[in-house]
């Protein structure tokens, strides 16, 4: 049975995930990040607030993970402002609330049921389908990877920065052919992160970081499209 709560819940995040822009407006010059990158960020949120509230079991492990995120974020706000202040405690409220009700018997049964919709992505009508878009997102990851260890030895850039995002691409890649769909659901929030907080002067970084999380997402449903096809021919 679909919860009562769940309706009003996904409107509420709505709400709040509108009220993001205080913090672009109140951002500090270095944390500040180009528009089309928050609105991006924006985009893919009400993405997954809406699979939300269609009851897509994943949204539910992404909201979870951001409500845990909510909490320490109300004391990184104050270089925001007093609205921006505000508004991060009402979502470690909201947060600590979802982190309640969210794993209760009874929601965690519901979005347990709902089969898994892709609704802005390729339908996956076999195992086949789906193990070529996995392998297709992990050859993206060390693509990247080769390219950027070509970039290094050719001294193109600082090696540092070039070999984390070397290792990083890499591991992405394994976690992807691996299958390990939680960690990959991990690595979604940390590209926002990335998005969000890091790498502000660097828009060569920005865009990678943002293919990379849009290819996450897709190698997220293809795990989770591929599961499900084999749960139900064994």
């Amino acid at each position: 049975m679909r919860p009562k709560n769940l309706t009003g819940i996904s409107i509420w995040l709505a709400t709040l995930n509108c009220f993001q822009f205080v913090f672009w407006i109140n951002a500090p010059p270095e944390y500040q990040m180009p528009i089309w990158v928050f609105f991006g960020v924006v985009i893919i949120a009400f993405a997954i607030i809406f699979a939300f509230s269609k009851g897509q079991n994943w949204a539910r492990i992404l909201i979870i993970i951001s409500s845990v995120l909510a909490i320490p974020a109300v004391f990184m706000s104050t270089d925001y402002g007093t609205s921006g202040v505000i508004i991060a405690i009402i979502e470690a409220i909201t947060g600590l609330y979802l982190l309640y009700w969210l794993n209760t018997a009874s929601v965690k049964g519901y979005f347990g049921k709902i089969k898994i919709k892709v609704f802005f992505f390729p339908k996956l009508s076999n195992e086949s389908n789906s193990i070529k878009l996995i392998n297709l997102c992990a050859f993206y990851f060390f693509t990247i990877a080769t390219l950027y260890l070509v970039f290094a030895l050719t001294n193109f850039g600082t090696w540092n920065l070039k070999s984390i995002v070397i290792y990083e691409n890499i591991l992405l890649g394994l976690i992807i052919v691996k299958r390990w769909k939680t960690v990959v659901l991990i690595f979604v929030f940390v590209q926002i992160l990335l998005l969000t907080y890091i790498f502000i002067g660097n828009h060569g970084l920005k865009i990678i970081n943002f293919m990379s999380l849009i290819v996450l997402i897709y190698a997220n449903f293809a795990i989770a499209k591929h599961n499900e096809l084999k749960a139900h021919n064994p």
